[in-house]
């Protein structure tokens, strides 16, 4: 992981008002990621744990949650992107539909918070 001037914060989609972060820490304010690997990696553990549960029988299928249903924010520049599951694991969506997974690419967008 490479350190960053810019943060990076997940974001859900609530029916009717739009993506926030409901992602809090102890102090109930916003959890922000100083990299955007960061992100990627506690929002991998939260889908592997869903898996889990609907696994074992303690999460109904119909609970689950879809990565279309998130986003990824850069808090400095207020750029956005999707989510998608590729074989089990979340890949970073760039609006023309490339996959944004290579190392050189995540330290492109924590060294200037733009998904390109």
């Amino acid at each position: 992981m490479s350190a960053s001037r810019y943060h990076f914060e997940l974001l859900h989609y609530v029916w009717l008002e739009g993506f926030l972060n409901n992602l809090l820490d102890e102090s109930e304010r916003p959890v922000v990621f100083n990299s955007v690997e960061e992100a990627l990696e506690d929002f991998q553990r939260d889908f592997d744990t869903w898996a889990e549960e609907i696994r074992r029988g303690e999460r109904d299928r119909e609970e689950a949650f879809d990565p279309e249903e998130f986003s990824v924010r850069c808090v400095e520049t207020d750029a956005c992107c999707e989510f998608k599951l590729v074989g089990g694991k979340l890949v970073l969506i760039a609006k023309d539909g490339r996959k944004l997974k290579s190392k050189s690419v995540l330290e492109k967008i924590n060294r200037t918070g733009l998904f390109q």
